[in-house]
């Protein structure tokens, strides 16, 4: 945690089934924390072809 005892999270949802696909948590919200959450999901779809990352900076 940070020493506002925060933690950020990333989490990647598939739309079409509405489930969390991958996810990251970290202390620091950098870009590897959305890359990690990437990896993570990436490899759970069959095909990524064709996929689409949208992001709302909902912090």
């Amino acid at each position: 945690m940070d020493r506002r005892g925060k933690l950020h999270l990333c989490a990647i949802k598939d739309v079409f089934s509405g489930r969390i696909v991958g996810y990251s948590i970290s202390d620091r919200m950098k870009a590897r924390l959305a890359v990690t959450a990437l990896h993570v999901a990436v490899p759970r779809r069959r095909n990524a072809a064709g996929c689409i990352v949208h992001e709302d900076r909902g912090s």
